[in-house]
């Protein structure tokens, strides 16, 4: 198991070099960071500099790796990338099957074409008359349950009891929206938060 201590350590030497890493890239363009938006591949060296970890940051991090949403394609060649670093590293795998992977099961739910509402048989849109707001354990399937309105979104004053709403279909509204306070964020004075939607 690795040491939290060393992927400390690690971070902020990646913070600490940022700067100087900076001044070794000379005039081109930078962004809002102060960094360079891309950064050329070059072969890496015996030992390991913040040039070269910058680098594989660069790559690993790059558009063209779409992200690294679990069970998308972002997430394969995001751990891909990573496996044959460190394979061609010479780190020995300790995976599944003599991989450098663990797998791991997991799942997805989501509304397609397919998905319909109806109130008194009457459709509803989606993303027009309702939303679906995804909790923290997997959706069931819902057939022929009583429809209910639950309150507000956030107003705990007026929201039904968790008694009231079992085995029912639970309709709530949307938190109205909160007004930013005069002089933008956090008012005049700054530093605030923004106003957001309660949970």
């Amino acid at each position: 198991m690795r040491s939290p201590f060393i992927a400390t350590r690690a971070i902020l030497l990646g913070l600490a070099v940022a700067p100087a890493l900076m001044g070794a890239q000379g005039a081109g363009k930078l962004n809002r960071y102060g960094n360079p938006s891309t950064m050329k591949a070059t072969p890496t060296s015996a030992a390991i500099t913040p040039k070269d970890l910058q680098i594989r940051l660069y790559q690993f991090a790059d558009d063209s790796m779409l992200g690294r949403q679990v069970g998308r394609i972002g997430n394969m060649k995001g751990t891909t990338y990573i496996a044959a670093e460190v394979k061609r590293l010479g780190l020995i795998p300790a995976g599944d099957n003599g991989t450098y992977f663990q797998v791991l099961p997991f799942h997805t739910k989501q509304y397609t074409n397919h998905s319909r509402l109806t109130a008194n048989g009457n459709p509803l849109a989606w993303n027009k008359d309702w939303v679906a707001v995804p909790g923290s354990a997997a959706p069931k399937p819902i057939s022929n349950v009583e429809v209910i309105f639950g309150g507000m979104q956030g107003d705990t004053t007026k929201q039904i009891s968790a008694a009231l709403a079992n085995g029912k279909f639970v309709v709530v509204l949307p938190a109205a929206p909160v007004a930013a306070p005069a002089g933008g964020r956090g008012g005049p004075g700054g530093g605030g938060g923004g106003g957001g939607r309660g949970g």
